[in-house]
């Protein structure tokens, strides 16, 4: 396996590229009954059970909200013991300890901006079939 060890410096633009692409593996490795658990009404970002992962498995630090994000992420955000995201793009999931970093859709969820947007609301409908295609302003 490809060892990711360079920093990127995290921008709307490659945040959005890897929301997509994590989408899209995520709709493929998610069971169907995971994937209707998603309500966008219950969406918090703040809280292991009401995340997208923690929706769809019961805690985004479950063994398997893990599995979904490594066979779903080829990058994620690392983040500092506290949680603290310092805004850079560095390694794989498998190469990290899963309490130290966020995947692309945990991060891009919690931003104010896609909280507001509507950014938040197309992704889930995106991930329950109900649009064919992920649009991200």
């Amino acid at each position: 396996m490809e060892k990711l060890t360079k920093q990127i410096r995290l921008t709307i633009a490659i945040l959005n590229a890897l929301v997509i692409d994590e989408a899209k593996k995520l709709k493929k490795n998610a069971k169907n009954y995971e994937i209707k658990k998603l309500n966008f009404e219950r969406l918090d970002t703040q809280h292991v059970t009401k995340c997208v992962y923690g929706q769809m498995t019961g805690d985004c630090f479950s063994d398997r909200a893990t599995e979904l994000i490594e066979g779903s992420c080829k990058r994620v955000i690392k983040c500092a013991p506290d949680g603290e995201i310092d805004g850079t793009l560095n390694g794989s999931p498998k190469e990290s300890n899963r309490s130290r970093y966020w995947s692309p859709i945990e991060v891009f969820i919690d931003r104010e901006r896609n909280k507001k947007n509507g950014n938040n609301k197309r992704l889930v409908a995106y991930l329950k079939g109900e649009t064919k295609e992920l649009i991200l302003k």
